[in-house]
């Protein structure tokens, strides 16, 4: 039976590379539908898309409404239309002929699987992705590095606990499980988010060696001090605290009582400056831990979370 594969590229200020993603997806082994998302960008992404791909459905948010909520009108757009597959594709990203081919061959046999990547390859395919290969090391994904090092023969696929959203799989019963992205993340956690449900629901993640894709963007690991500012503090911390595979209670318990070692010793030191700042994220991270709590108490339950609003596609969506 042929398969109905519905591609969601959510795009902002990305004319440099939506030319190749585009492209390279229209060249596919397989017939795949294209759904396009512009989260109101300011350079020329949209004339390019209409120019170049007039076949593809166009969604021009009137906001930017970041990531995963942009996203979650294309999976939502995917269960309307009874689609079998939804592929999510970074706008820095291009894959080859087979990638999603080679993804859902292993998807049909791997029905446990509620997530399957391609192994991530630098822009020019000459390396692995510098932040992908955290997510394959040993200690994550056992047996991927040892078999292609050893030349052993390879699995179809790996499981592993997460691996960043730029180029998913994502079978339908997965979203009738899981819902769509939280909203509670706008940009960065939403993935970590996300790929917590699917465990926690019992679902498995997996990479597949035979299937690549080339992620075009820098290769340079950062780490942020957790204390440098509040977005920051947001980004790593509300991921963390919204795992619902954990305690709540203990883990904000522990948060918490890291922020005032923080702050004391900071007393100390007499940096009041850095005082007021921390005194800052610590009623931030009490705000935000009714928001936290309502977000777990949902994703513990299956079903179209997220995905069951009603999306005006010509003006915003109705949230």
């Amino acid at each position: 039976m042929i398969k109905k594969i519905l591609a969601i590229v959510v795009t902002y200020n990305g004319s440099t590379w939506i030319y190749n993603c585009l492209k390279f997806i229209s060249n596919s082994s397989l017939l795949i539908d294209v759904l396009s998302i512009d989260n109101l960008s300011s350079d020329n992404t949209i004339n390019k898309i209409k120019l170049e791909f007039p076949e593809i459905v166009l969604i021009q948010n009137k906001i930017n409404l970041g990531f995963g909520q942009a996203n979650n009108i294309g999976l939502k757009y995917a269960l309307d239309n009874d689609y079998d597959y939804v592929f999510l594709l970074n706008q820095d990203t291009f894959i080859k002929e087979d990638t999603i081919e080679n993804l859902i061959k292993v998807s049909e046999t791997h029905t446990d699987f509620g997530i399957l990547s391609p192994i991530h390859l630098n822009g020019d395919g000459t390396k692995i992705d510098l932040n992908f290969s955290n997510y394959i090391s040993e200690m994550h994904c056992k047996g991927l590095i040892s078999d292609i090092l050893l030349e052993s023969s390879k699995k179809e696929v790996y499981e592993l606990p997460f691996v960043n959203a730029a180029a998913w799989l994502l079978p339908i019963s997965t979203l009738k499980k899981i819902g769509g992205f939280d909203p509670i993340f706008f940009h960065y956690g939403e993935d970590d988010n996300y790929c917590q449900r699917v465990l926690y629901h019992g679902l498995k993640i997996g990479v597949v060696p035979e299937s690549i894709v080339y992620h075009d963007r820098s290769q340079e690991f950062s780490y942020p001090f957790l204390f440098q500012d509040l977005e920051i503090f947001d980004r790593v911390v509300k991921p963390k605290l919204a795992d619902i595979n954990k305690d709540f209670k203990l883990e904000f318990k522990k948060q918490k009582r890291e922020l005032d070692s923080f702050i004391f010793y900071s007393m100390l030191d007499f940096k009041i400056r850095r005082v007021l700042k921390l005194i800052k994220f610590r009623f931030h991270l009490i705000k935000m831990q009714s928001e936290l709590k309502k977000s777990i108490e949902i994703n513990k339950k299956t079903g179209h979370n997220y995905l069951n609003e009603s999306f005006d596609i010509h003006t915003n969506p109705k949230l």
